[in-house]
């Protein structure tokens, strides 16, 4: 099937949904909320109940699957509009206008042996779902804001094609021709429908996650490398970039098998298999990622962690914080070094000669009206009983200019105000004094929960002088029954492994790690608490289980850690039990269950001994 790219996969698989399904495909296009869609509607005044009347009138006909070489063919055209900012079928030369290419010899030119074959094009899509609304509801200048005939939509149901390519670029041009500017872009597309003597009858289908839960594939959703085996057919394939793939079908039932790695995901049968192609998808769940191994971690080496591993993420980024009591009273003296600040140009938030105790205090004001804010940098775990403490003074202050103490949740920008005082009003008094304010944060147990102070104009006028008799003065800040997260250690590990931690010194941690997918940050795995002790790995107790032989001439070992601390696992072998041990290269280490690994590793060439070694 070659190498579809994930949005020319994206293409196909809209295609082939009103192929199999054509009278639900008229109906999602014709609900459909994507600003792009509704524009181009209406721009032609698309009759859109005959539309949907007019595709349920299409049969159900088997899927197209990808050809290389079409894929080929429908590039190299999409590249030439490009360059030449340009939607037509024939290619032209630029010097003499005579025609150098058509679909049909490009096609030819790639070597396909084709008996049939269309073309479909469309330099001004935007993306998959509108370049495919374009194609299948055929919006133009006719009957309904229609094309008539509609050809797009046919080619995208006739049964007569088996095979296509597709070729997707993302760019934009611009040509000027007799004194107008004609733009391509911000996506062009080509598609190669065809069919050959002698073609086979084929499974195909995409492997992917639901990221957006929207119930299709889309690009950036589809899982690589996953091999698919179709046994009955003597036939199988890795999925590509796109999570797409294509295998060879029997006439009995066909059992396939996913796999990534050497963990099966499903197994799927499919009867009924005559000379069509039928398509198979595979929607992997999203599992909660969660980071595994031992609960204490020695600060003398390291120890091995997990994160639970995802078919098709390409790395895991994992983190650590540090659990730290409640601290001391935060008054203004160190700076802002513990915050995150963020007010006018120029103003220095800390005020000396105005503290509620000792020298210096913090003191926000409105040189402008932008909000003024000073976050505590590091996250915040409060307890049944937490409070927050702190000392205030309000200045002169219109009543629209408002002191708050805002919470947000990890992972969230929504703030809720958890102490407010609004502003005096114009002519009216101010604090000369400060005034002690507890927090109850109470609400947020065992949470984790940033909290910040703001100094807020909501709307009209406001005081802009910068005296201390203005603003907002706070000082004297201090926490009860709450815990600080302090980031301590960071990094990737690859996708088939796990990452080694360290702690720095004796305490509480946390560990957590999400995988990257497509380039994609997904979410963040629960914390796995952990307690960094003094002892070392060495001495655990490991026990070596069964030994079992895989497909493709890989081994897997199985071991179970029983006590200890657990550190560095490496698989080494010996041709005797004497020795010398080295290591075995080409070994991957994955978390099973517990305390349960297993090392896969290439099958030996001869009888072999094997031992785990830790660090």
């Amino acid at each position: 099937m070659g190498d579809p790219s994930p949005e020319e996969q994206a293409y196909l698989e809209r295609i082939n949904r009103a192929r199999l399904w054509p009278t639900e495909e008229g109906v999602i296009l014709a609900n459909s909320s994507d600003p792009d869609l509704l524009k181009a509607y209406q721009f032609f005044e698309v009759d859109l109940q005959r539309a949907v009347n007019e595709i349920a009138d299409y049969p159900a006909v088997a899927p197209l699957v990808f050809e290389p070489r079409l894929i080929t063919a429908a590039r190299r055209h999409t590249e030439y509009m490009l360059e030449n900012a340009v939607q037509e079928h024939e290619e032209h030369s630029p010097e003499t206008g005579l025609v150098l290419n058509t679909s049909a010899s490009r096609v030819t030119a790639v070597g396909y042996p084709w008996t049939t074959l269309g073309e479909s094009i469309f330099s001004y899509a935007t993306s998959p779902d509108h370049g495919h609304a374009g194609f299948e509801i055929d919006w133009g200048p006719g009957d309904g804001g229609v094309q008539r005939p509609p050809g797009h939509r046919n080619s995208n149901h006739t049964s007569a094609y088996r095979e296509i390519g597709i070729g997707v670029t993302n760019a934009s041009n611009t040509r000027v021709e007799d004194g107008i500017s004609r733009k391509v872009g911000p996506q062009l597309v080509s598609m190669s429908f065809a069919d050959r003597a002698l073609s086979m009858a084929r499974i195909t289908g995409v492997v992917y996650y639901d990221l957006n839960t929207n119930g299709v594939y889309d690009a950036g959703e589809g899982v690589s490398g996953v091999h698919v085996e179709a046994p009955e057919g003597q036939s199988s394939a890795m999925t590509r970039r796109s999570g797409g793939y294509a295998v060879r079908a029997a006439v009995a039932p066909n059992t396939l098998r996913f796999r990534a790695g050497a963990r099966d995901l499903a197994t799927n049968t499919i009867v009924g298999i005559s000379e069509s192609t039928v398509k198979l998808d595979l929607m992997l769940p999203l599992v909660v990622s969660r980071v595994h191994g031992p609960n204490n971690a020695s600060v003398r080496s390291g120890t091995l962690y997990f994160p639970t591993q995802m078919p098709g993420a390409e790395r895991y980024h994992w983190s650590s914080v540090r659990l730290e009591g409640t601290r001391g009273i935060e008054g203004a003296e160190t700076g802002t070094d513990a915050f995150d600040v963020e007010v006018s140009s120029g103003w220095n938030p800390i005020r000396s000669g105005s503290a509620a105790v000792g020298l210096n205090s913090f003191h926000l004001v409105h040189g402008t009206p932008s909000l003024q804010v000073l976050t505590y940098r590091n996250q915040i775990r409060p307890s049944a009983t937490g409070l927050l403490r702190f000392r205030s003074r309000l200045g002169f202050s219109t009543s629209t200019q408002v002191a708050l103490v805002e919470v947000a949740e990890s992972g969230s920008d929504e703030w809720q105000p958890v102490f407010t005082q609004r502003g005096w009003g114009i002519g009216g008094t101010s604090q000369t004094s400060y005034v002690s304010a507890e927090v109850s944060l109470a609400r947020y147990a065992g949470r984790n929960i940033r909290i910040r102070f703001c100094y807020r104009v909501e709307s009209g006028s406001y005081f802009n002088q910068e005296t201390a008799s203005f603003g907002w003065h706070f000082d004297e800040i201090q926490f009860a029954s709450t815990s600080f997260l302090v980031n301590d250690l960071a990094g990737d590990s690859p996708a088939d492994g796990g990452f080694v931690f360290q702690p720095s010194r004796l305490g509480s941690y946390e560990l957590r790690s999400q995988p990257i997918f497509n380039g994609r940050a997904l979410a963040w795995s629960p914390p796995l608490p952990v307690t960094a002790v003094e002892s070392s790995p060495l001495g655990s107790v490991v026990v070596i289980g069964a030994l079992q032989q895989l497909s493709e001439g890989r081994h897997r070992l199985g071991f179970d850690l029983r006590s200890g601390v657990g550190g560095v696992w490496k698989l080494e072998s010996a041709s005797s039990p004497s020795g010398p041990w080295v290591e075995v290269s080409g070994a991957t280490l994955s978390w099973e269950s517990a305390n349960r690994w297993d090392f896969t590793f290439p099958s030996p060439a001869a009888s072999i001994f094997y031992r785990i070694r830790v660090n």
